[in-house]
């Protein structure tokens, strides 16, 4: 979960359309996950997911749901 100490921006538009709640303070649920696997001793890869949920602190009508997902391949050399 992730709080906001205070809504100072609170009532406020940015250019993109974005748009904050008068006095929301919760920005909303963040849930990632995490995947390693070492394919051989010098290459190994990750997967990255994140999806985050939007609280009160957004108005209404910025209150979209976010996906975020990353692929890494690493070689070492020895």
């Amino acid at each position: 979960m992730l709080w906001a100490n205070q809504n100072t921006i609170g009532g406020t538009a940015a250019a993109n359309g974005m748009s904050w709640s008068q006095g929301g303070k919760f920005r909303g649920h963040l849930f990632t996950g995490l995947v390693n696997y070492n394919i051989t001793k010098q290459l190994r890869s990750y997967f990255l997911f994140e999806y985050f949920v939007p609280g009160n602190y957004y108005a209404e009508s910025s209150r979209d749901a976010a996906y975020v997902s990353k692929v890494n391949v690493e070689y070492t050399f020895n």
